[in-house]
């Protein structure tokens, strides 16, 4: 059988439940990211910002969150969905540290608006993954596992980063270090341990992909594939499941 039907009929392996823990983990720093700025604003100084630009500082976060989801998540089919986590995730390490350095309001602001669109860039790519990844009798479980991570990680962020407030005199500053410390060490394991869509690499072929098949179908156990034989339901699933995942916001709304 080809690689698609192998991943939806083989058994769920070690591999393939740890690829659905690094999207559980995308997803958990996408909730710390974003609602980092809710816990800060008690802690911003008047001279820094005003109350309408506490409000910018929240609001700003959800639109660039929706930019990346509906701009650039798409992207995802032409340039790899695991490149363009692995690129959003070091853009939101890079956000974070700059709202944390920010001299002067605007600049946070501009920090919280790009730390957005590289949340909204993961989030829709991590229930891709996680869906393309589950077989087919585990595949809403997994679903289900990773749009847990959102929530947990902004109850996670708020806890921790409040206590890392409090121990550095109250600067609000603290927190945002905090985030980007550990975003970055998020990108770090995902970087190195998140393997690339199938679908991707079967579909548009780049450069090595028969080989990153071949080593992807042994990390995850699959067995009886026929790594010569293409899928023909590719496409349609990979349509069916980004309509998916488009229809799961960070609000928890039902579906479409």
């Amino acid at each position: 059988m080809d690689v698609i039907t192998a991943l939806r009929r083989n058994l769920m392996s070690t591999g393939r439940w740890y690829a659905v823990f690094l999207c559980l983990l995308c997803n958990v720093i996408d909730g710390l990211d974003l609602l980092l700025a809710s816990y800060a604003l008690p802690h911003l100084p008047a001279t820094f910002a005003t109350a309408e630009e506490k409000g910018l500082l929240i609001s700003l976060g959800f639109v660039g969150m929706a930019f990346g989801s509906i701009v650039l998540s798409p992207l995802a089919d032409q340039v790899g969905r695991r490149n363009l986590i692995v690129l959003s995730l070091l853009v939101s390490t890079l956000a974070m540290a700059a709202t944390a350095a920010a001299p002067w309001m605007e600049l946070a602001l501009a920090g919280r608006l790009v730390t957005g669109v590289a949340v909204g860039t993961v989030t829709p790519l991590s229930f891709v993954l996680a869906d393309e990844y589950a077989s087919e009798s585990r595949r809403s479980f997994c679903v289900g596992i990773v749009a847990l991570g959102f929530p947990v990680g902004s109850t996670l962020g708020g806890a921790i980063g409040l206590l890392a407030i409090s121990s550095f005199g109250g600067a609000w500053q603290a927190l945002y270090w905090f985030g980007a410390l550990l975003s970055f060490v998020v990108f770090l394991i995902v970087y190195v341990s998140l393997p690339e869509s199938l679908g991707y690499l079967v579909n548009r072929k780049p450069r090595d992909a028969e080989r990153r098949v071949a080593r992807i179908v042994a990390r995850m156990r699959l067995g009886d594939v026929d790594l010569t034989k293409t899928p023909q339901t590719t496409e349609a699933e990979s349509r069916t499941t980004r309509k998916a995942a488009s229809c799961r916001p960070a609000t928890g709304a039902g579906p479409c």
